[in-house]
């Protein structure tokens, strides 16, 4: 059975509730969010890893990844050279906070496409930046795994795999989230597995429930097994490729019955990959 975690925004007032609520309901390890109002922040990282690496290790935790957050979202398309030299900031304090959790691979979304942008001149400035990028990732021995969201950014396997063929680093993989491929429309999730293949380094999951009602469609994320997503397809393609890391949920956490959904997104992993 591979290992299974999950992907939420730590808050620190409650972060040891939570954290013990992942792991009594089946739960190897967790994916932290490097965000400012949570733990880990940018503004106290070092402090901030070592405090939540301990706090995980009295629950027999692991650190499986984390999460980029949204500062990242803003500073990658950017032309501004402090923006620029922001990002790279900003990516080597996530990385030495990865390191220092134990972890080995960092989310990033890397920006997006907007109205009135040249989606040309927009590809090449992201790619310049993941190039620089992928040389910190290299220095300090950690994955950066680029995630595919609503974004408008990158919208087939084709587009990925050129994308990360022309970044050209080891260090660079796809962080792949079956949920969000198949809320935006852009195709089964089973097929993007096989054609990306070893380029894909962890996946999120989450399911995705769409209904037809006459000519409106309406898309809503769900919890694992409520939805369209069809997971015997996606277990055979993640077998047919070899995936052997992280099985990591990403849905949000409700305030309401919290164990009682932890423990069923965390069963139906067991019922589908085990």
């Amino acid at each position: 059975m591979k290992k299974k975690s999950f992907s939420l925004l730590l808050e620190r007032e409650n972060v040891k509730e939570i954290l013990e609520d992942i792991k009594e309901s089946g739960f190897d390890g967790v994916e932290p969010t490097f965000h400012p109002s949570g733990i880990p922040s940018p503004e106290n990282f070092i402090k901030d890893a070592e405090i939540l690496k301990e706090i995980c290790g009295q629950f027999g935790l692991e650190i499986s990844s984390m999460r980029g957050g949204p500062l990242f979202w803003e500073l990658f398309p950017c032309d501004n050279k402090e923006k620029e030299r922001e990002l790279f900031i900003l990516t080597e304090n996530a990385i030495k906070t990865v390191k220092i959790m134990g972890g080995d691979t960092l989310l990033i979304v890397p920006g997006r496409w907007e109205k009135g942008q040249s989606y040309f001149s927009t590809y090449n400035k992201i790619l310049e930046k993941v190039k620089k990028i992928s040389y910190i990732a290299s220095d300090m021995g950690i994955t950066i795994g680029l995630e595919n969201t609503q974004s408008c950014f990158l919208l087939s396997p084709k587009e990925w795999a050129e994308f990360i063929d022309e970044v050209n680093s080891p260090n660079i993989k796809f962080y792949f989230d079956i949920g969000n491929v198949y809320y935006v429309g852009l195709g089964e999730p089973s097929d993007w597995i096989r054609d990306l293949g070893y380029r894909i380094c962890r996946i999120h999951l989450k399911d995705c429930l769409i209904k037809k009602e006459g000519l409106s469609i309406t898309r809503n994320i769900v919890e694992l097994g409520m939805g369209n997503i069809d997971w015997k397809c996606v277990k055979k393609s993640l077998e047919d490729i070899k995936y052997n890391s992280w099985f990591t949920v990403e849905l949000t956490l409700p305030d309401k019955n919290r164990k009682e959904f932890l423990k069923r997104n965390s069963l139906f992993i067991e019922m589908v990959f085990g």
